[in-house]
């Protein structure tokens, strides 16, 4: 175990909040460093919309844009719709849960539920136009934020860190695909 008083990371908490980096640092602190850095900019990029345009009524919590996110990945997949299980299953949650999360997207119009016209007991859920559209938005924001703050790498810098970041990647992860209940059916946003 490395000498965490050495760096200043002894007290509970201070791994988050510790500035200076060294050459000695463990590998686990400058990756908890990096995640810290991107969870910021996630923060800053996506906590206030009406800096883009978006009505100043638009607050969504972390949970709600994971779920947003989700439905996008999965309708890029090639679902034009989602059903709640297989939302939830994706999400590693309760049906329930996610139903709570679903019907606060719906009360802001960013996501739509219709019947599912494979099994009419379920619904499929899907982004709505407005949904989309402020979910490019908040990722348009994070990524200019990201490249702004890049922009103080040299290209040597910015070589390296690619060349890191190639070697460190792991294989993709296969996803378990949950059935969906044939929501991928042609489905109208509202």
């Amino acid at each position: 175990m490395p000498n965490l008083a050495a760096f200043g990371l002894d007290k509970p908490g201070a791994a988050l909040y510790h500035a200076h980096m060294t050459s000695n640092m463990p590998p686990h602190l400058l990756f908890q460093k990096l995640s810290d850095i991107l969870d910021s900019l996630r923060r800053e990029s996506f906590s206030n919309l009406s800096g883009s345009g978006q009505a100043d009524s638009v607050q969504l919590t972390h949970r709600q844009r994971a779920v947003m996110a989700e439905l996008k990945f999965m309708q890029e997949e090639g679902d034009a719709g989602v059903s709640l299980k297989a939302l939830a299953g994706n999400m590693q949650m309760t049906i329930a849960a996610c139903s709570l999360l679903v019907e606060a997207l719906v009360s802001k119009q960013l996501v739509c539920r219709v019947p599912n016209p494979a099994d009419r007991r379920s619904v499929c859920i899907s982004l709505t136009e407005t949904g989309l559209h402020l979910f490019n938005s908040m990722h348009a924001r994070f990524y200019d934020e990201i490249d702004r703050r890049a922009a103080s790498l040299t290209q040597a810098e910015l070589n390296t860190l690619a060349r890191l970041l190639k070697k460190m990647q792991a294989p993709p992860i296969k996803r378990k695909k949950v059935r969906n209940l044939a929501c991928n059916s042609e489905i109208s946003a509202v």
